[in-house]
Formats: C-alpha cells, structure tokens, sequence
C-alpha cells in the first residue's frame, strides 16, 4: 500500500504534506524542489499569491482534508467506498464525495419511509446527481426529521401544516441543484438567484428572489389595502410575493414577463396582472407554492451566511 493512502485509494489528508516556503527565491520551482515541496511547481504558484489568495488556498485545502476523513471513515466502517482511485485528485476526490452524501440522502429518505435497503448499494447505484456538501445543519434537520416521522400529521389531517413538513422539504431540495458561488454572484451582479425546483414528478416551479426595491414596493401597496382580518393580509402578501417569484411553471414562463430592472412606475401595471394571474389559480396549488417559496428563500439565506463560499448550499 503507498505511504500517502489509507484504504482501496483514498488518499490521507493533504495536512500531512510538506507546506510551500515563503520569501525570496520562493516563487521557483528549484527553489520549492531543494526545500522538500511535495509539488515544487505547484508550491511555486502558491508561494506568489497574495495573503487573500493564501487565504483561500488553505480554505480549498482544509476542505479536500474534511472529505477525505469522511471518505476514509465511511471506508472504514464499511459504510461506503469509491470504486475508482481518488488519486490525490481533488475533482475526483469532491466527485467522491458527493455520491457518498447521495448514498447517505438516499438512505435517509428510506428510512424516513420505512424502506431501508437490506443491501448496501455500490457506488455505480448513486449516480452523478448533484448534492450539497452536507452542513452540519442538514445533518441535524435529517436526524430530526427521522424522529418525528413517526409523529408526521399526514396532509389529510386538518393539522397538517405544509411549511413545517420537514420530510418533504428534504425531498424535494434533494432534487433541486445546489446554489453555490455562481449564484452568489448573481445576487451580487444580477440582484436575483433563480432556482428551478422539482416539487414533484408532474411540476417544476422557477423561482427567483425578489429586489430590495420590489419588496418595499409590495409593503407599500400593503399598507394601502383594506384588510378584514391579519388572516387576509398574511395571504394577501403571500400571493403578492409569489406574483413577482414565480417565474414559470415547467419550463413555460408566467405571463406577462416581470423584468427585475423595472421601475415602480413599469411595475405596477405588470405585478396588478400577475396577480390577477396567480389570483385565478387553484388555492391548494397557490398554497403550496407559496411553500415552496418560503423553503427557496430558506436557501438563499443560507447562501448568504455560509463562511465558505466553496461550500454548495442547495440542500438545506
């Protein structure tokens, strides 16, 4: 077995290499090869970056290590193992990995409906579906949901409360693509993330966050309307946000188009006729899609608040 292995080709953490040396003369791969660099040219590279740019590289590299040790662990115990080399290949190493969340998510979702598998499936079973990188917080809401499935109001019961059905959530975000860096990026440059969410095998919504200028926009409008009752405006409110987030409904775009650069004066006109358009729509549909955009935006937060921006969010 080589020195830098653990088990059947993973890799032991990337800790235990010889770090690149700083300072004059580091940024030659002579230089890097006389100090003992593992990888002169690449130690090189990484000699010349800036404190931010070493700054990021360590982040990379502390996460390559956390997989690993997961991987290894999982090999160990005999939960699960690639059935290709990693290499020392970071792409092969997150590829990894991700089929061996996917494993876990499907495990979970078995057990969550009483069908856990007898045998163990191979790595060849869990595909290349795209999965988060597995927070801390999906790993509680997962064990928590497992606890309380079997106290779980089914939707026939007047008790039902959609937005707390936790199982569901997991499932379906399960089927969304995760929001990553590029997403940020468009809340930064685009000021909106978009999401095409898979509720079920018969629908997929489109789904985008709104602008700070349309959401003082709708609590204006609000504070205009006349309400009977908080039940009323909650609704209200709850139709008004979905007029603008709702972008189409399995693939075809909800008419007529809400451009996110509008003015209030362009806005209004266009938001009054997509709520007559959403307004027209089955309540049970416009019910559960109003869930859906609250468990979106759910997503979006979590975007916002994780420290590393390396990490894929789409899975909560």
């Amino acid at each position: 077995m080589a020195e830098n292995e653990d088990q059947k080709g993973i890799p032991s953490s990337l800790d235990r290499r010889r770090r690149p040396i700083r300072g004059v003369g580091a940024a030659y791969a002579q230089n890097q090869r006389l100090a003992g660099a593992d990888d002169p040219e690449t130690a090189a590279r990484i000699a010349t970056l800036s404190s931010e740019g070493m700054r990021r590289a360590e982040q990379a590299s502390q996460k390559l290590s956390r997989m690993l040790g997961d991987l290894s662990e999982a090999r160990q115990t005999g939960e699960w193992a690639p059935d290709f080399d990693l290499k020392d290949d970071p792409n092969l190493i997150e590829s990894a990995h991700r089929k061996l969340l996917q494993f876990r998510r499907e495990r979970a979702d078995a057990e969550i409906e009483g069908r856990l598998p007898e045998d163990t499936p191979s790595a060849d079973h869990q595909g290349s579906a795209s999965v988060s990188d597995g927070s801390d917080y999906e790993d509680e809401a997962r064990a928590a949901s497992l606890f309380a499935s079997a106290a779980r109001v089914s939707p026939e019961d007047l008790n039902y409360n959609a937005l707390q059905d936790r199982e569901r959530r997991l499932r379906i975000e399960a089927r969304c693509a995760p929001l990553g860096q590029d997403d940020y990026e468009d809340l930064l440059f685009k000021n909106h993330i978009e999401q095409q969410v898979p509720v079920s095998g018969r629908l997929t919504l489109t789904l985008r966050s709104l602008t700070s200028d349309q959401s003082r926009w709708l609590e204006g409008l609000a504070a205009q309307q006349d309400f009977s009752s908080e039940m009323e405006m909650r609704h209200w409110f709850g139709l008004a946000q979905l007029a603008i987030a709702l972008r189409g409904l399995n693939g075809t775009p909800l008419q007529p188009i809400l451009d996110v650069a509008l003015s209030r004066e362009d806005f209004m006109p266009v938001f009054g006729q997509r709520m007559k358009v959403i307004g027209k729509m089955a309540q049970p549909l416009t019910d559960d899609f109003i869930v859906q955009f609250q468990w979106f935006m759910g997503r979006v937060r979590k975007l916002i608040v994780e420290d590393d921006l390396t990490e894929m969010v789409g899975n909560s």
